[in-house]
């Protein structure tokens, strides 16, 4: 398992995907919201003691209720249910980061391995020509 200590994926309303740098920073917060700051994070596979990568989500909290600022994201829907989650709709960016299991039990936030970039970048070319 090749780790990236630093990166996260970012999946925008109008279908793109871009890999940053920042797990977890200032700009990665402004990438899940950048009209209120305000986030809800959520996790997709758990993290093992013995050091396997687990991956979380996180949206803006509010992105449901204020359409007029959180467009749909159609491209996220599909990802996020080929990756498992429940199928819903999804509004405005969606950001993906890694998350492993700390020392004492908590979960800390990290940047997403190699392998699981491959699979958002694969499941988003799929979702692409799914629209």
């Amino acid at each position: 398992m090749s780790v990236d200590t630093n990166t996260y994926a970012l999946i925008a309303p109008e279908g793109s995907l871009a890999f940053k740098r920042g797990v977890p920073s200032a700009r990665m917060w402004a990438d899940v919201d950048p009209h209120f700051g305000v986030f809800s994070g959520f996790t997709l596979t758990m993290p093992s003691r013995h050091g396997a990568h687990g991956m979380r989500g996180y949206t803006a909290a509010c992105s449901a209720r204020h359409p007029e600022s959180y467009a749909p994201n159609e491209t996220a829907k599909r990802v996020m249910t080929a990756l498992g989650a429940p199928e819903q709709p999804w509004f405005g960016n969606l950001v993906l980061c890694g998350e492993l299991a700390g020392d004492t039990g908590s979960l800390d936030l990290c940047g997403l391995t190699k392998e699981q970039q491959e699979r958002i970048r694969n499941l988003h070319a799929g979702a692409g020509s799914a629209q």
